[in-house]
């Protein structure tokens, strides 16, 4: 029998089984993310600091016979449901995946959703999806740049062949308020037409100004390069974060965007290109720059392999309705 419960109410007992697991689960299956120097209070720390900034978030440990297997979060945004499951085995049973997937149905009755959303780079998640014929929304492909392969002459060829339509090039680790708001702007305009980009017409809520800044404010190792014009309205900008513990930078929760109003002109490839070059220069310690970009990011991923990056992994994420889950949990044995 399984016991499903959020961290919220967890025992120290309960947060030190589930640190281990973690840590266990991300060296087997997630070795880009993990951290040996991890400690158990900045775990602890990082999963609570989630709920007051991630809108409906919560994080839920599963235990079977008193020890913990695996856990799933959940959060919303506009009318998405999303879910994100881990398991520490191999193979995921029947009886686990139908008992997670019970208290989620459970839950999107609830709070009144009728689809729920889940992605993994993990191929006991993706099998299951696959086995349900659950709908795919998204394919999502990883790559990296190790360091000793960046061409640096082909980085300033690039870089030195773009026809400058900007009046400031910033790079930095924050945003200045004097263009946050024209930076917010940019992010929006760039995402959503990249989220509509998918065959899945979704409802999806911009960012806000606060948003953003919270997560400027994080404690996250950010850099940025930015392109402005003479009145500090910014045309374009790629942002990556430095994970010291694991010698890498990441865009996860980062972004490469062009204003619509100055694509076509070259701007994403001279940022990126710019981005990558001045790491070079920095006295932090990397070997490798690691990048997700969704597989119809036609644009983006022509930029990629013109920068050298390699592709090392893909994931997927699915798309199931309220009566999908219902039927599926009937046939599941």
């Amino acid at each position: 029998m399984y016991i499903i419960k959020s961290v919220k109410y967890n025992t120290e007992s309960e947060w030190h089984e589930y640190f281990e697991m973690s840590q266990e689960l991300n060296k087997k299956h997630y070795p880009d993310r993990f951290n040996e120097n991890e400690t158990l209070n900045n775990f602890i720390a990082q999963i609570l600091d989630s709920y007051n900034k991630t809108k409906g978030y919560d994080n839920y440990l599963i235990k079977r016979e008193g020890l913990p297997v695996g856990w799933f979060y959940t959060t919303t945004w506009g009318d998405v449901f999303y879910v994100g499951l881990y398991v520490n085995a191999e193979v995921i049973k029947n009886d686990l995946f139908k008992e997670v997937l019970t208290y989620v149905y459970r839950m999107m009755k609830k709070m009144k959703y009728d689809v729920l959303f889940t992605s993994s780079y993990r191929k006991a998640n993706i099998d299951w999806f696959l086995k349900l014929n659950a709908e795919i929304t998204e394919e999502f492909i990883s790559s990296q740049l190790v360091r000793s392969d960046i061409n640096v002459s082909e980085l300033t060829g690039i870089i030195n062949n773009f026809s400058m339509c900007g009046s400031e090039l910033i790079y930095a680790k924050k945003i200045e308020d004097r263009f946050f708001d024209s930076y917010l702007e940019c992010f929006n305009l760039s995402f959503i037409d990249l989220m509509n980009l998918n065959k899945i017409a979704l409802k999806y809520e911009p960012f806000t100004k606060e948003q953003l800044i919270s997560n400027q404010n994080s404690g996250s190792d950010k850099r940025i390069i930015l392109l402005l014009d003479t009145a500090n309205n910014v045309l374009g900008f790629s942002e990556l974060y430095y994970i010291k513990e694991r010698k890498m930078f990441s865009c996860d929760s980062g972004f490469t965007a062009v204003h619509p109003a100055y694509r076509g002109k070259g701007i994403a490839k001279y940022l990126k290109a710019s981005l990558c070059s001045r790491l070079l220069s920095e006295d932090a310690e990397f070997d490798r720059i690691t990048t997700n970009t969704l597989k119809y990011n036609n644009f983006m991923n022509k930029i990629n392999l013109d920068l050298g990056f390699k592709e090392y992994r893909r994931g997927y994420s699915f798309r199931l309705t309220k009566e999908f889950i219902e039927k599926n949990l009937r046939n599941i044995e």
